[in-house]
């Protein structure tokens, strides 16, 4: 279908958000839910997929959600957005830095059980 994309009055110039642009989108298919990060980990040992933030080794993380270790380490930002850091290792599996693991029975500083069945992250940016 066709629809408006983008905005005449973007918050950050630049940002290929403007103009606001009529677009027609070929139909697909969408699932009813989010992917779970159990699903992700079986499509990607089943089809060998590697997301951007893993070829290229680090990803951009909220801030308030990365560990201890990876605050510290970070040293860049986004300019417009400063709470969210540049963190070395975060990827699907270490969403929150290299120190965690989304996999785990109890991610440690993170969810007590685990977040296998969260929605997954860092599978494109």
């Amino acid at each position: 279908g066709t629809f408006t994309m983008g905005t005449d009055a973007p918050g950050v110039s630049g940002d290929g958000e403007a103009p606001a642009r009529r677009v027609c989108v070929s139909s697909f298919h969408i699932g009813a839910t989010e992917v779970s990060v159990a699903q992700w980990a079986a499509f990607a040992r089943a089809s060998g997929h590697a997301t951007d933030a893993e070829r290229f080794g680090w990803s951009f993380v909220f801030e308030g959600h990365a560990t201890e270790l990876a605050n510290v380490a970070s040293s860049q930002s986004v300019a417009a957005a400063p709470w969210w850091i540049r963190v070395d290792g975060a990827d699907w599996r270490h969403p929150r830095g290299p120190d965690s693991d989304a996999l785990a029975p109890g991610d440690p500083g993170g969810e007590p059980g685990g977040m296998r069945e969260h929605p997954v992250v860092h599978v494109s940016w």
